[in-house]
């Protein structure tokens, strides 16, 4: 049994959804390190076994490699930004998309994303 879940597209997904409150309501998890601690909770169970594709399986584990550091922030790990907190909420949509296109759904990115 997994606390925050268990999977590749499921977990991106709970890991979205805390970019999703932040738009429903003003939160001190906005502030970036801690909304960080809190959405990086659903990599810890990411699962890139299914992958092939050795660019994308990379790509996946340079994400969750970097949104955990900015996780808990140590030695020479920098707090993380607006900015950071912005590339990790767009990598994980393109990976939605790359993980689909891998598996032969075609995909186009969405004005209203």
């Amino acid at each position: 049994m997994s606390e925050f879940g268990k999977g590749l597209c499921y977990n991106l997904g709970l890991f979205l959804c805390h970019s999703e409150r932040d738009y429903l309501r003003e939160s001190p998890l906005q502030e970036p390190r801690l909304w960080f601690y809190s959405a990086s909770d659903h990599l810890f169970d990411v699962q890139t076994n299914s992958i092939q594709n050795d660019r994308l399986k990379q790509r996946i584990l340079t994400f969750v490699d970097k949104c955990m550091a900015w996780r808990l922030p140590m030695g020479e790990n920098e707090a993380p930004n607006e900015g950071d907190k912005t590339w990790a909420i767009n990598e994980a949509k393109t990976l939605l998309r790359l993980i689909d296109e891998y598996h032969g759904i075609k995909t186009e990115k969405g004005d209203y994303e």
